[in-house]
């Protein structure tokens, strides 16, 4: 059996903790409980993980299964005024922020938001200790910019 906690402060005051411990059921299978105040009740319960051979079949991956819905998963998620640590389906009222934007914002992000991206990257290729070149070849970042400005051109 293994078990941690981890516990987030802010100004030195401690706002939240969780604690968890994993047991071993067989080979592909564990089994982690959660523990955790929730609006200072306390709450635990269990989460099944799945191990899954990689596809290079050299190790495995394992995989959150919701307690709610049943899906595997990577991560588990807890909206605000949310109990429970469960999968995204779960809470059907949440939106990606791209779908709370309206069609213009989003006509105006396609056509001219591609200029923000060149120059935030621009201000981070020119900060300290940023390089436009290693060994003679550009950097990551300039082939990357120099690919948003070819996109940019095309556009005129």
């Amino acid at each position: 059996m293994y078990g941690a906690s981890y516990i987030w402060s802010r100004n030195g005051e401690q706002i939240a903790a969780i604690g968890y411990s994993i047991m071993n059921i067989d080979e592909d299978r564990k089994r982690m409980i959660l523990e955790y105040n929730w609006r200072k009740e306390p709450v635990k319960y269990t989460v099944e993980l799945e191990g899954v051979t990689t596809n290079l079949g050299n190790g495995k991956r394992w995989y959150l299964i919701c307690p709610h819905t049943g899906k595997r998963c990577m991560n588990l998620i807890s909206p605000s005024g949310s109990r429970y640590f469960l999968h995204r389906s779960a809470f059907p009222h949440l939106m990606y922020d791209s779908q709370k934007r309206s069609k213009y914002a989003r006509y105006l992000d396609d056509h001219f938001g591609i200029y923000y991206k060149i120059e935030k990257l621009e201000k981070e290729l020119y900060t300290k200790y940023r390089k436009e070149h290693y060994r003679r070849r550009p950097t990551p970042l300039v082939k990357k910019l120099t690919k948003l400005r070819r996109r940019a051109v095309s556009y005129l």
